[in-house]
């Protein structure tokens, strides 16, 4: 299986979607398959992995792609945005 995140103009993960490897290979592939299948054209694709052996980490929903280094970065939470666990805080 593949896992292919797609990009939006801003450099944010869109959505994650996984390829079983019939027949579609490649971030090219995907792009034209997943255009195809919505009808609209075609988005920037990049494979991400769940090792983080492809790109630094697995992309996930909302993640920051750094097209410099080729790879996806978490979003930043400020601390003031988390809650502490009990007991920590």
């Amino acid at each position: 299986m593949s896992h292919f995140a797609e990009i939006s103009n801003d450099r944010i993960v869109v959505r994650v979607v996984v390829f079983d490897g019939e027949g579609i290979a490649g971030e090219a592939a995907v792009a034209a398959f997943m255009a195809s299948v919505e009808g609209v054209s075609p988005g920037v694709w990049k494979q991400t992995s769940y090792t983080g052996s492809i790109r630094g980490c697995f992309a996930g929903e909302g993640f920051i792609y750094d097209p410099d280094a080729e790879e996806f970065v978490a979003p930043y939470t400020r601390p003031s945005d988390v809650t502490p666990l009990p007991g920590f805080e």
